[in-house]
């Protein structure tokens, strides 16, 4: 049986990379996939902030998310966490 991938949340800090704990650091430099909140108009800030850091090897998961208070963002959460699951099952 293949054992299940793990799940971390990462806090990327106030938007300067070299803030960054340790602790995040080594995990989002050794996982084998990353996912990280995309704007509707394409725009990932905390990809951004992080971007020197991520592996040519990495699988990255642009979380499509609504900015804006008019909207729920429960519909997104809930695709988000589909694609997320699919890595997790197969030990990603």
């Amino acid at each position: 049986m293949t054992e299940l991938g793990r799940l971390y949340g990462l806090g990327i800090g106030p938007g300067d990379p070299e803030l960054l704990t340790l602790k995040a650091h080594r995990i989002l430099t050794t996982v084998p996939v990353i996912a990280y909140p995309i704007s509707e108009n394409g725009k990932a800030l905390a990809r951004a902030i992080v971007s020197d850091f991520i592996r040519p090897d990495q699988i990255e998961i642009s979380m499509s998310l609504p900015f804006d208070v008019k909207r729920s963002p429960h519909p997104y959460y809930d695709i988000a966490a589909t694609k997320i699951a699919e890595y997790l099952k197969v030990g990603t």
